[in-house]
């Protein structure tokens, strides 16, 4: 190989290098949302007369999660009406009991209750749960979840060091 098409080779890988250096290696710039150095992601709150808190997302965080909702509907069974959900918005709790992420509004949700009568597949029929046309979390019932419980034990981290916290909690029981 000639020295000549050697430097001409190592200028080219040069030139290119230089280029990706300058324009970030590929990199999205975003620009800078003021939202999102002073709203946090999940603002938690207590719902009047209840042991339920209220999940309100920020814009980013519900983009972040990529939720998405379903309506309940209802179905004759057994000479009764009955709900149905998609199975994959069911949330177990720790000693059994079922729940689901109903929408009450943009970005905000609350865990409700449901009695489960059976599962059909990908479909689980309720006996008791929110009414019909509710929107329920189907897609991302776990990372809300996760959210909702990272969310509490900064907060009662935070009342436990006596500092005030990053968002709204009117009660962390």
């Amino acid at each position: 190989t000639c020295p000549r098409c050697g430097a001409i080779r190592s200028l080219a890988w040069l030139a290119i290098v230089a280029g990706l250096l300058a324009t970030g290696c590929g990199t999205t710039s975003r620009a800078a949302d003021p939202s999102d150095v002073t709203e946090p992601p999940v603002t938690v709150t207590e719902i009047d007369g209840s042991d339920l808190k209220q999940l309100t997302l920020s814009a980013r965080a519900a983009e972040r999660l990529g939720l998405e909702t379903a309506p309940v509907t209802s179905e004759a069974s057994g000479g009764s009406q009955r709900l149905v959900i998609p199975y994959a918005a069911l949330l177990y709790g720790r000693s059994g009991d079922t729940w689901v992420y109903a929408a009450i509004g943009p970005r905000t949700y609350v865990r409700t209750a449901v009695t489960v009568e059976r599962v059909e597949a990908d479909r689980a029929v309720l006996s008791d749960g929110p009414p019909v046309a509710t929107e329920v979390v189907a897609v991302g019932v776990a990372e809300l979840h996760g959210r909702f419980n990272a969310r509490r034990k900064e907060l009662l981290q935070a009342r436990r060091e006596r500092k005030p916290p990053r968002g709204v909690l009117d009660d962390t029981r």
